[in-house]
């Protein structure tokens, strides 16, 4: 009898942990306030008007470019934190199953997005990223593969939506204004058509790829790299791989071998697709080690508009003698 009362009790508190799991307004609650710019990112997907030039990679490239620059573009920033060329896969998918025309693509991901480092089951899980039908595809691509450090089972909990994909968030539950800072960030992203900045106070720290010698692609973000291209050229979107850019003394710390290896990766995949490296800028052009500042933002969106969206010979950006002095 003791026995039968246990496990209908764990039972009811798991309909009523997934019950709350699955309430649109706990999410609101126990995520952080990016939550509300991930949903921001979905909505600005269902709504784009065919002709959109599309932005996708990772927050460097949510900081870096800024549609809202040139209204006479149409452009779209789909970029997300800690994204990598897997959930960019399936966001130009669901648009160009949508039918909507895409004149040119531009994609950007942190050399340590590319080799493991992410936020995959951190947040691209939990955050509802990818649908169902998604992650199913997911798990039958990766064909037994690791999905970032885990095996594919481990991915049901999420693909279920169950009380434990959401384990570390129950503590905000608690917290109050969560709700609104989230939606304040949800309509601030889409005010900006995707655009947002993260540092603002820490400029010369220095990015996480800085203390790096050896560039490995892991080999489930290569294959999703490749089916993201190879998406792109079936649907004869023209694609640009942008490197937004760092402090000067930033873009020189990084070791000659691991950004040799790096570009030369990507040549190897990128084929005819044009590849421009924003290069170093003033420290005031960094909010953090990682990501511009509001004048840098300025500075690589009107890179991107004229070098790319316009077809007008590149801007060049400024070098100081830091070129010659790696250690700077």
């Amino acid at each position: 009898m003791f026995i039968r009362s246990f496990f209908a009790a764990a039972l009811a508190l798991l309909v009523l942990a997934t019950a709350i799991v699955r309430w649109p307004a706990a999410r609101w609650q126990m995520f952080d306030p990016e939550y509300g710019m991930w949903q921001a990112k979905a909505e600005l997907l269902e709504r784009m008007p065919s002709g959109s030039h599309v932005i996708l990679g990772d927050s460097r490239l949510v900081a870096a470019y800024r549609p809202t620059q040139a209204p006479d573009l149409l452009s779209v920033n789909l970029a997300v934190g800690g994204g990598t060329p897997v959930e960019s896969y399936y966001l130009l998918k669901r648009l160009v199953d949508k039918g909507v025309a895409i004149p040119s693509m531009v994609i950007s991901f942190t050399p340590t997005h590319l080799t493991g480092y992410n936020s995959f089951h951190s947040r691209t899980l939990p955050f509802d990223v990818l649908k169902a039908s998604e992650l199913d595809d997911l798990v039958a691509f990766a064909d037994g593969m690791p999905i970032f450090g885990k095996k594919p089972w481990e991915l049901l909990t999420c693909r279920w939506q169950l009380p434990a994909c959401f384990k570390p968030y129950y503590r905000y539950l608690v917290r109050p204004g969560r709700i609104e800072k989230n939606h304040a960030f949800e309509q601030a992203t889409l005010d900006q058509k995707g655009w947002h900045l993260f540092g603002v106070d820490s400029p010369a720290n220095m990015p996480e790829e800085a203390e790096l010698t050896q560039f490995k692609p892991e080999p489930l973000v290569d294959r999703y790299l490749v089916r993201l291209l190879a998406l792109a050229k079936t649907h004869h979107i023209k694609v640009t791989f942008f490197v937004p850019p760092l402090a000067e003394k930033a873009y020189w710390r990084i070791d000659p071998g691991y950004r040799q290896g790096f570009v030369a990766y990507l040549k190897t995949r990128l084929g005819d697709s044009a590849y421009v490296d924003a290069g170093p800028v003033p420290l005031n052009h960094m909010g953090d080690g990682s990501h511009v500042s509001e004048q840098g933002a300025a500075f690589a969106t009107e890179i991107l508009n004229d070098k790319v969206f316009r077809g007008k010979p590149s801007i060049t950006p400024e070098r100081s003698d830091c070129e010659a002095h790696h250690g700077c």
